[in-house]
């Protein structure tokens, strides 16, 4: 998924999809991932200008059994 912000082209998905994109993902939020993974959360990347900036984390609450945003982990823009 994709939109135009501020002229800016941000797009919004998996790991996949920012490599099918040709947006790198910076060690940060690499790491961040393999963090997130072990706690059995999902997250969905976001990038722009060439580069994944941002990765917002979910994680399913026991009470709702829902998907809700933890957290969200940001690169220096």
């Amino acid at each position: 998924m994709g939109a135009v912000i501020e002229n800016k082209a941000v797009i919004m998905g998996s790991n996949k999809f920012m490599a099918e994109c040709s947006l790198a993902l910076p060690s940060a939020l690499e790491a961040q991932t393999k963090r997130e993974q072990a706690d059995g959360r999902r997250f969905i990347y976001l990038g722009w200008e060439g580069e994944v900036r941002a990765m917002l984390i979910f994680e399913k609450t026991a009470a709702s059994k829902r998907w809700v945003l933890l957290a969200t982990a940001l690169t220096a823009v």
